[in-house]
């Protein structure tokens, strides 16, 4: 049997971005008796049983990955011609080999690995982490995953009191009108992009509670609101208490507003006097995570003392 680490997805200088570049990085042809596609992932051999039920290949045992679908836009999936050209969450691969030679193909590229742990409802699993591979070693064979986004349970310990300071930090530096703080390292804070004098985009890795982030940047009568149609996206606003009507609004500190982007609904009960309609409002629970937050400054705002200053010399 030929080794899998002379496939090319080990020694390829980029990763598979589709569903077709990972078939040909692990020299497989999926088609539909091979392969069974489930709305947005795909498996071979197919869990129904039915087709080819042999093993995709002589060195692969099995393979699964997940892709990019939108479930309000586009019809669902469920042939391989419908998904070659979707672009990877994840994949899953379970070589029909011990991890030797490949983990040593993969510590030439990537250096000596570190170990994460993934707990799931019974168990704990332990990975060998080479760069963005996770193995995984079995009695005769071993498992490869791999993760567009790199998983919470993944990520090193990160320390709550930096990352709450730095919080801190960034709301006083915008009530005041300065500048946007880009965030320290090694506090669980990423900035996408370098910050402007007009918008920053953080990125909390692992992702913050939403009680949490509230409680830091003390915003009073904080919910979840949605306002699409779809109610896909929901963000943390503040009810306002000034009118005998409801509303709610996105917090703000001085000229400049924050837009907390809370991962799926929120998992409390409805607001009491909220309007009955096609927006949502819903109170935050304990496990409501927010991974992304885009601040950026109000239109007609009076902008930061950088641009006044550079207003004033021109």
């Amino acid at each position: 049997m030929r080794s899998p680490a002379r496939l090319p997805l080990f020694a390829a200088d980029r990763l598979p971005a589709t569903v077709a570049e990972l078939e040909a990085a692990l020299e497989l042809e999926l088609d539909d008796s091979k392969a069974q596609v489930m709305m947005t992932a795909l498996y071979a051999p197919r869990p129904d049983g039915s087709g080819n039920q042999g093993h995709p290949s002589e060195a692969v045992r099995s393979v699964s990955a997940a892709f990019d679908w939108d479930m309000y836009h586009e019809r669902p999936c469920h042939e391989m011609a419908d998904v070659r050209w979707r672009s990877l969450q994840d994949f899953r691969v379970e070589f029909r080999s011990d991890a030797g030679e490949c983990e040593a193909r993969l510590r030439e590229r990537y250096g000596a690995p570190r170990t994460a742990s993934q707990h799931v409802t019974d168990r704990t699993i332990t990975y060998q982490v080479y760069g963005p591979f996770f193995v995984q070693r079995h009695a005769a064979s071993f498992s490869l995953a791999f993760f567009a986004k790199t998983p919470d349970w993944a990520r090193p310990p990160v320390d709550g009191e930096k990352r709450e300071r730095f919080l801190r930090e960034l709301a006083h530096a915008l009530e005041h009108g300065e500048d946007p703080l880009a965030p320290p390292p090694d506090c669980g804070v990423l900035a996408p992009t370098a910050p402007t004098t007009t918008a920053l985009h953080l990125e909390f890795a692992p992702a913050l509670p939403a009680v949490e982030l509230v409680r830091i940047w003390a915003c009073s009568d904080a919910i979840g609101a949605s306002t699409d149609v779809h109610m896909s996206t929901w963000y943390v606003k503040l009810v306002s208490r000034s009118s005998a009507e409801f509303s709610a609004r996105l917090p703000a500190f001085g000229a400049w507003e924050i837009s907390a982007l809370l991962e799926g609904w929120p998992s409390g009960g409805s607001v009491e006097g909220a309007p009955v309609g096609p927006w949502g409002y819903r109170h935050l629970g304990a496990e409501d995570l927010v991974r992304h937050v885009s601040i950026r400054q109000r239109k007609n705002a009076g902008g930061s003392r950088s641009q006044a200053a550079t207003a004033v010399a021109t």
